[in-house]
């Protein structure tokens, strides 16, 4: 009997100590980095937390794990946790409190789980939620209460879940909320109380077949989507109808992608009605009656996707006296033509990028008094020189004004270059811009290039910060490997962020792939949006001497930031 027990206290003992081991095991696989009290445990084989981690952590990472279950002791270990995500899991039990103690938690993520049970306010101490998704994760209700919790400017992500109704009453201030891709049929009093005050509201890709004109004249949004739902006419009258009776509303986005023409009077519903903001994708859409931007007169900024239009008149556009930016860019216009009838619109900024334009006519732009910025690029069709001349051409006669250099002299940096790539671009580097340094700049020579190169006996971010903080220019490569690294996009914020303090054009982005815009990261967007230097990587030797040339003499200069200029 003394033997038997024996036994048991050192089974007990035992499995202590391997459930210690494993713990210590658990810690050890997951990349924490100790500055910025991070915990990186994606795609580990985790069935359960890690318990093991640092006691102050401020940010988990545990996506792509096997986690079923969260209970109410599972983050104690963690109450200064701040982010937590738990996306591509199988979450499919949540016990009342298990976020109770996690009072500062800033950022929650629990998207693309095999079914989220319904959240609840209860669960939840913090009141300072700024980014909550839920994302595909078989929602079937979101409670009101949970909404009222959030903090002022939040995010909430509710995409792609099996959402048809919503009941809240708050009228607390949000950021964005992201209803798409749910199975709303209809917005409606009876399917949609919806009192909170948003900038953006997304309900897109729901198969929406009723809309009542009051529920949207009542929304306090600034901007809706409503794209991919496929409505009729009708409905869409009724979307109109209530965006112009809507005292909040400043923009829209809407796709009707089952009409063929916009015919007269079409957008008449919303004549009268001042917009910010409208963005129209019609992808079947191939033709437009003479007056069938009727009703748009007081829209400022105008985005339109018509990718089966091959020719668009200047006249189309009249009556739209409000208009000051028109984008009509990543569609298949082939000519544009000013002759019959020239522009009579103030126009400042026109974006025709990414079309088929084989030549453009003289008179493709008469009328354009006000224009200051036109962007021509991705016209792969036109002769680089031949845009590149007019564009120049174009800014001497509308812009004209003095670059500002920085007079930090080069000498005054430890380095000439900083690199900063993802190991995969490796073979580009060496191959091609290490080469092609070496012959063109040859003074340029103190270079430091890729992680192996940065400062040894300093944190991680803070020898990216000393590289480029020390060097005369910072190149980024850009690549789709790179934009999947969590850590290259660590670096890109801590380079863009030290860019921003010094004031100056001390960094170029060499895009090495051809990456779709929608591909693009928001803080890389943010750079691009802001006029900075980039260059893309050509396939043919006479684009690649042209890219070569315009990459050095962005290097020999650094610039000072001008936000009032247009891009180069």
């Amino acid at each position: 009997m003394r033997m038997s027990g024996l036994y048991s206290i050192l089974f007990v003992i035992i499995t202590l100590t391997s459930i210690r081991r494993r713990e210590t095991i658990e810690a050890a696989s997951c990349r924490q980095d100790f500055s910025l009290k991070f915990a990186f445990c994606s795609d580990k084989g985790f069935r359960f937390v890690p318990t093991d981690l640092l006691p102050d952590l401020r940010g988990l990472f545990l996506d792509e794990n096997f986690l079923t279950t969260l209970t109410n002791e599972t983050f104690e270990r963690y109450p200064r946790l701040r982010e937590l995500t738990l996306d591509n899991n199988n979450i499919s039990r949540i016990e009342e409190g298990a976020f109770s103690p996690l009072k500062n938690l800033f950022r929650f993520s629990i998207a693309y789980n095999l079914y989220v049970p319904t959240l609840k306010k209860s669960m939840f101490s913090s009141h300072s939620l700024a980014d909550f998704n839920t994302a595909y994760s078989n929602v079937k209700t979101f409670a009101g209460d949970i909404v009222a919790c959030l903090a002022q400017g939040t995010v909430l992500s509710l995409s792609g879940n099996n959402l048809r109704k919503i009941n809240w009453t708050s009228s607390n201030l949000l950021s964005d909320i992201y209803l798409d891709s749910n199975i709303f049929r209809q917005i409606s009093k009876e399917s949609f109380i919806f009192n909170n005050s948003v900038n953006m509201l997304d309900l897109s890709r729901n198969p929406i077949e009723f809309i009542e004109t009051i529920v949207i004249s009542s929304f306090h949004v600034k901007h809706i989507i409503l794209t991919d739902t496929g409505i009729a006419v009708s409905q869409v009258s009724n979307f109109f109808h209530g965006i112009r009776l809507s005292m909040f509303i400043k923009g829209f986005d809407f796709t009707g992608a089952n009409f063929h023409t916009i015919r007269n009077g079409f957008f008449a519903p919303l004549k009268g009605k001042n917009l910010d903001k409208v963005d129209i994708e019609m992808n079947s859409i191939d033709m437009i009656e003479d007056n069938g931007f009727d009703g748009l007169a007081g829209v400022s900024q105008l985005q339109l996707g018509l990718k089966n239009l091959e020719e668009i008149e200047p006249s189309v556009f009249n009556g739209m006296m409000a208009l000051r930016s028109l984008t009509l860019d990543a569609n298949r216009i082939l000519t544009l033509s000013g002759k019959s009838t020239p522009w009579n619109i103030s126009l400042i900024h026109l974006n025709l990028a990414g079309n088929e334009f084989t030549a453009i006519d003289d008179s493709a732009f008469h009328g354009l008094k006000t224009l200051k910025t036109l962007d021509l690029s991705r016209n792969f069709k036109l002769q680089r020189w031949w845009v590149r001349y007019q564009l120049f051409l174009l800014k001497l006669c509308f812009i004209g004004y003095e670059e500002i250099h920085d007079d930090v002299d080069r000498g005054e940096f430890e380095y000439d270059i900083a690199i900063m790539l993802d190991e995969a671009d490796d073979e580009w580097v060496n191959q091609h811009l290490r080469p092609a340094l070496m012959e063109r700049v040859p003074d340029f020579n103190r270079i430091v290039c890729g992680d192996e190169e940065l400062m040894l006996g300093m944190y991680y971010l803070d020898a990216v910060h000393y590289a480029t903080e020390k060097s005369f220019k910072t190149i980024f490569v850009i690549s789709h490997a790179a934009l999947q690294d969590q850590w290259f996009m660590m670096k890109f914020r801590t380079v863009l962020d030290h860019v921003n303090d010094v004031g100056t054009e001390k960094m170029i982005l060499v895009f090495v792939e051809d990456i779709e815009d929608d591909e693009l990261p928001f803080l890389i967007r943010l750079f691009l949006s802001d006029h900075r230097p980039y260059l893309v990587w050509p396939d043919d030797e006479r684009g690649q001497d042209y890219f070569w040339e315009e990459l050095i003499r962005d290097l020999t200069v650094n610039l000072r930031c001008n936000h009032l200029i247009p891009p180069n």
